[in-house]
């Protein structure tokens, strides 16, 4: 009944790729596939995925985050570095993405997928040292602050570009947050 992208981790119907997936009409009109383990043997997994206005589509892999084209080219591809890891990619703007990086530091990045350009590093405070647990899907409100659930800590806690904390809740296991209207 209704069309939609999905992108989920751990297909189990084809143990060694994930996938992209656009279903218009009940069927699986496109489709983008990666391997399941990086070419260093590490797990990928697609995370985090929105369809763009243009057709393309931002992805977040645990491996890196990327853009690719409905001719299913890579046309942006962030990688991360060793010891981390980034299950949350967001588009603001035409050609800007928020991506949290799992780490020892985390932080939050703002990157220009044109250029390729990381335009800002916010350093995201935590006490996990498990990179995995950390975090899952941040995002950006509309004031240009970013609600950060840290899963593995048990809440959520809005923070300004400079990572100074403006809120925060308990919240068990938060994958997502999203401010209401």
């Amino acid at each position: 009944q209704h069309s939609f992208l999905y992108a989920g981790e751990w297909d189990t119907r084809k143990p060694l790729e994930q996938s992209i997936f656009i279903v218009r009409d009940g069927k699986v009109v496109w489709q983008y596939t990666m391997p399941l383990r990086t070419p260093s043997g590490a797990i990928q997994e697609f995370d985090d995925a929105t369809l763009l206005s243009d057709g393309n589509i931002i992805f977040s892999k645990m491996s890196g985050a990327g853009m690719v084209s409905p001719d299913k080219k890579i046309i942006w591809e962030y990688p991360a570095p060793p010891g981390t890891e980034i299950h949350s990619c967001q588009s603001i703007g035409t050609d800007r993405v928020l991506i949290m990086r799992n780490g020892n530091p985390a932080q939050a990045m703002i990157i220009n997928t044109a250029t390729g350009k990381v335009e800002r590093k916010i350093p995201i405070p935590a006490t996990v040292k498990g990179t995995h647990g950390q975090f899952r899907h941040i995002r950006m409100t509309k004031a240009g602050t970013i609600l950060v659930p840290h899963m593995s800590e048990g809440k959520v806690v809005e923070y300004d570009l400079d990572g100074k904390e403006i809120w925060s809740v308990k919240a068990q296991s938060a994958w997502s947050a999203v401010r209401l209207k």
